[in-house]
């Protein structure tokens, strides 16, 4: 398969279309932009006609590097645009609490589920666990996989993404090799091996039986990570398949819940450093409060993104009226998407 790199003029258009499809997005006028954005020339007809490809009058070369600048910029204002997480949240101070106990437990419960909605963040909690412990071995003890509708209930498929996660050629092997594979892999790393499945909810019966073989035939620990209401799916149409499962092998359950507000305060004094001290705790209340029903801690990313490209370009302590005004856009926003569908 060929190749093909974009010319200075192609690329040069392409970061006028990307740059005016961000600013749409950001509902900013070109002017607004320009205003905001110097570089990108004095007035809208520059951005404009590039974007049109009309750039046999314009030099390429002086264009380029500036409208590359702008891009990094409203793309990277933020340290990244996923939300990183600490462990000194609720979320992640409750699933360390847990697989602690399941590290050492020397009894059949070995299997930790974890509930919540859509970004409360369970697999951010997975990742911090797993860098955690990692950090602490020699050789890594904590290994994630994540399930897929792809899969289509092929236990098969589940073997192979777990072997591959713990290092190993699954090779062309059927399930019931790669499940002899798997096991002889685990026991042979003594009793410290964890597995974690994210989005366990996608599962079906035939996985769900298979892990529960896995379990049996070796020392494994698990770690179950699912959306909250579509696990109830499982739960209903699978219920003696789960109990098999689960049964007297169950260690805890922790179901996070919608962010709180000492949970936003701790991300905005990390990511926004700017923010005024004596605003801090209002606007992680305010934010917190709008982040329930609104994505969770993806409404959180957002709106922090929102404040810190603003920031970037003010270069002025954060208010918490300017919090207010980030968490409106956000919401307008969403309601734009919304109504536009």
């Amino acid at each position: 398969m060929s190749t093909q790199t974009q010319t200075p003029a192609q690329e040069l258009r392409t970061l006028a279309l990307q740059i005016l499809e961000i600013s749409n997005a950001d509902d900013l006028s070109k002017a607004e932009l320009i205003r905001l954005h110097p570089g990108l020339g004095q007035s809208d007809k520059t951005i404009t006609a590039i974007a049109k490809g009309k750039t046999d009058d314009l030099d390429v070369a002086k264009w380029l590097p500036a409208y590359r600048a702008v891009f990094a910029e409203l793309v990277g204002a933020s340290d990244d645009d996923e939300l990183t997480l600490y462990e000194e949240l609720s979320s992640a101070k409750a699933v360390r609490g847990q697989t602690s106990r399941l590290i050492f437990s020397k009894t059949l419960a070995r299997i930790l589920i974890i509930k919540g909605e859509t970004g409360t963040g369970k697999t951010s909690a997975l990742d911090i666990i797993r860098e955690k412990y990692n950090g602490m071995t020699v050789q890594p003890q904590v290994f994630r996989v994540e399930a897929s509708a792809a899969w289509g209930d092929r236990p098969n498929s589940m073997l192979e993404e777990m072997l591959t996660a713990l290092g190993v050629d699954p090779g062309r092997r059927n399930a019931t090799a790669r499940l002899r594979k798997l096991s002889d892999t685990i026991n042979t790393r003594g009793v410290g091996t964890i597995i974690q499945v994210d989005e366990v909810h996608d599962f079906g019966v035939r996985c769900l039986r298979t892990l529960k073989t896995v379990i049996s035939q070796s020392n494994v620990k698990i770690q179950l990570a699912c959306h909250k209401r579509l696990f109830r799916t499982i739960e209903t149409e699978h219920a003696d398949d789960l109990s098999q499962l689960t049964g007297n092998r169950l260690l805890a359950i922790v179901e996070l819940g919608a962010p709180q507000a000492d949970d936003v305060k701790i991300l905005l004094q990390k990511r926004l450093p700017a923010i005024v001290t004596d605003h801090l705790a209002a606007a992680a209340a305010e934010l917190a409060r709008h982040a329930r029903g609104n994505g969770n801690l993806a409404f959180v990313r957002e709106v922090l993104v929102r404040a810190h490209r603003a920031q970037a370009k003010a270069q002025t302590p954060i208010t918490f009226e300017e919090i207010k005004r980030h968490i409106s856009d956000e919401l307008k926003a969403r309601n734009k998407a919304t109504t536009s569908l």
